[in-house]
């Protein structure tokens, strides 16, 4: 992969900080908990998948998408992609989050 996911987002990020509200940044600190949520979601995905790997093997007959060396390239770059805009997002997240409570403790130093 020539550019990565989290690469992509964070770079984006960059270029627009500057100019974000704080209630824009505000918004992109949720990233963090959405990426949780995500991560939480993309976890029961893979238990599902194992169970289903499991149940194959135990069958007369293999049968499944997860079967070959094939399927499990797709799926494990898959993840791979997932976990990589995920790290993507928390990282977005949290930077938002600092510049928020630095703008506001700024705004409180002023007043």
């Amino acid at each position: 992969m020539s550019t990565t996911m989290h690469t992509a987002l964070c770079t984006l990020y960059e270029r627009a900080k500057d100019g974000m509200t704080i209630q824009e940044l505000e918004t992109v600190a949720q990233l963090t908990e959405l990426a949780g949520d995500e991560a939480r979601r993309l976890s029961a995905l893979c238990e599902g998948v194992a169970c289903l790997v499991l149940s194959g093997e135990e069958a007369p007959c293999s049968a499944g998408s997860f079967q070959t060396p094939g399927g499990l390239f797709d799926l494990l770059c898959s993840l791979a992609h997932s976990l990589d805009a995920i790290g993507g997002l928390v990282e977005i997240g949290q930077e938002a989050d600092r510049r928020v409570r630095m703008q506001l403790a700024g705004d409180e130093v002023r007043s």
